[in-house]
């Protein structure tokens, strides 16, 4: 009697996938389980990210999206992204907005199939930059508002304001 074939659809290409073959391949359980490892967040936006780099008219051998996700695991587990000798922190967050980004908007730059993960490392670069612009910003804004309240220095926009008032009012 000969044993069934247990058959499933790829939920990407929709086309018949054999569960036994997928076990046999060593890179396809690699890359499961490697994927396994990183934050449940990232798993899927990494999934449609990976997509990115498949090559026209051809499927992403599971060779090529092992390796393409051991490229950039050690990041996401260290949650850093190092550009231009610059280290940004980057939660898995980041990394899955960076990825769906990148997958439901690509600029109109991106040349497709993408070669390496440049472009998503500068958007996540890019991206924490303004965080800690932001979060600067706010720290300044609180700094004044405090020695304001305090009975500390005024601003010297303010000075300026009250001298051109003092001297339209005499």
């Amino acid at each position: 009697m000969a044993r069934a074939v247990t058959r499933y659809v790829c939920p990407h290409c929709r086309r018949p996938v054999e569960l036994e073959a997928l076990r046999d391949d060593r890179d396809w359980r690699e890359f499961v389980a490697l994927c396994q490892t990183l934050p449940a967040v990232v798993q899927r936006p990494l999934d449609e990210y990976l997509q990115l780099f498949r090559p026209a008219l051809r499927e992403l051998a599971p060779g090529r999206m092992r390796r393409l996700t051991q490229q950039i695991a050690p990041m996401i587990h260290a949650a850093r992204v190092r550009r231009a000798g610059t280290d940004y922190v980057v939660p898995a967050e980041h990394w899955a907005a960076g990825m769906l980004y990148l997958v439901d908007t690509p600029p109109a730059t991106l040349k497709l199939p993408l070669k390496s993960h440049g472009y998503l490392l500068e958007v996540l670069a890019a991206r924490a930059e303004r965080a800690a612009a932001t979060a600067e910003q706010r720290v300044e804004d609180g700094r004044r508002h405090s020695d304001r309240a305090a009975g500390g220095p005024a601003p010297v926009g303010e000075l300026l304001s009250r001298l051109r008032d003092g001297a339209d009012g005499r």
